[in-house]
C-alpha cells in the first residue's frame, strides 16, 4: 500500500506499506518504506509492531479502514517506482502551480515557481500573466 502526502515543508513523500520479506531485519513483520525525489528518507524500512500472526491481515485492516475514512482518495492498482517518481514530480509541480496562482492572486511574480513548474510540465511560461493567458494557469469558482 503506497499513501502520497507532503511534510509540512510541502516536500512530497510516499510511504509504502510491504509486507514482510527476505532480506529485512525483521522477516515476519510489516514495515514501510518512506522515500522522496531524492531518495530515502531516515524513516526508510521501519517495522510496524503488530500482534498478529498474520501480517496480511493487519494492512487489509488497514485498506479497509482508508476505505470507509476516505472513500474517494482510495485507489487500488499495481505501480512501480517510475510512478511513484512521477506522483511525486506531480505533487511537486502542483506546489508549484499553487505558488503560481498565488502570485497571480497577489498581482507578484515568482520566478522560482514559473522555473519550477515550467521543468516538471515541460511549459515554457515566462512570466504569471504568461502561463495564464497560454492556459497553463486557470482558476475556477464553484
Amino acid at each position: 500500500m503506497k499513501i502520497y502526502l507532503y511534510d509540512r515543508n510541502r516536500v512530497p513523500y510516499v510511504v509504502r506499506v510491504d509486507m514482510p520479506h527476505k532480506g529485512s531485519d525483521d522477516e515476519n513483520k510489516l514495515h514501510f518504506n518512506v522515500e522522496t525525489l531524492n531518495g530515502d528518507s531516515a524513516l526508510n524500512h521501519q517495522t510496524i509492531d503488530c500482534y498478529n500472526s498474520n501480517p496480511s491481515d493487519l494492512l487489509n485492516v488497514m485498506i479497509e479502514n482508508m476505505r470507509r475514512i476516505s472513500p474517494g482518495i482510495l485507489n487500488i492498482k499495481d505501480s512501480y517506482k517510475e510512478d511513484d517518481k512521477r506522483m511525486l514530480e506531480m505533487m511537486k509541480g502542483f506546489n508549484a502551480y499553487d505558488d503560481m496562482c498565488m502570485a497571480y492572486f497577489y498581482k507578484k511574480e515568482n520566478q522560482t515557481a514559473i522555473d519550477e513548474y515550467n521543468a516538471l510540465m515541460g511549459t515554457e511560461c515566462k512570466t504569471i500573466e504568461d502561463g495564464v493567458q497560454h492556459g497553463f494557469v486557470t482558476f475556477m469558482t464553484m
